[in-house]
């Protein structure tokens, strides 16, 4: 294949691609169709993460198809982190013994709620609401 047909190619793909993010960014989210009548706004941004027994299994509940882990501080509060360290991107793991999420590829180290406490990460990690309801746990996403 020619180079100038290969660029041609990949450009037309991410025209494509982006194409789709503008036209969802034009449309009005309130706006319910006629399939979704009955559906409420609000439970679509509702997440079941797990159970609770499976959280106070495990020490956190990680959904690796939303980027959401759900941990439990010491104070007894669900916390709910999008586990993506901020400095490149590897996935953090939640130490209970010292209360703190650590990234395992350069050490940088997050309270349970976000915070940044020991660099290279430049910026906390984003945060959702967590809330526990009849055995499971639901992040407000």
């Amino acid at each position: 294949m020619q180079r100038r047909k290969f660029i041609h190619y990949v450009r037309l793909g991410a025209i494509a691609s982006y194409l789709s993010v503008a036209l969802a960014a034009c449309t009005d989210s309130e706006t319910l169709t006629e399939n979704e009548e009955d559906i409420s706004v609000t439970e679509s941004e509702l997440l079941t993460i797990g159970t609770i027994a499976q959280l106070e299994e495990s020490g956190f509940l990680l959904n690796e198809e939303s980027t959401i882990m759900v941990i439990k501080d010491k104070n007894g509060k669900l916390v709910a982190v999008n586990p993506t360290c901020t400095h490149q991107g590897c996935t953090v793991e939640w130490q209970n013994d010292e209360n703190v999420l650590l990234c395992p590829c350069h050490a940088a180290k997050f309270t349970a709620d976000g915070k940044v406490l020991a660099e290279p990460a430049p910026s906390p990690l984003p945060t959702y609401e967590a809330i526990a309801e009849q055995g499971q746990v639901i992040v407000k996403i």
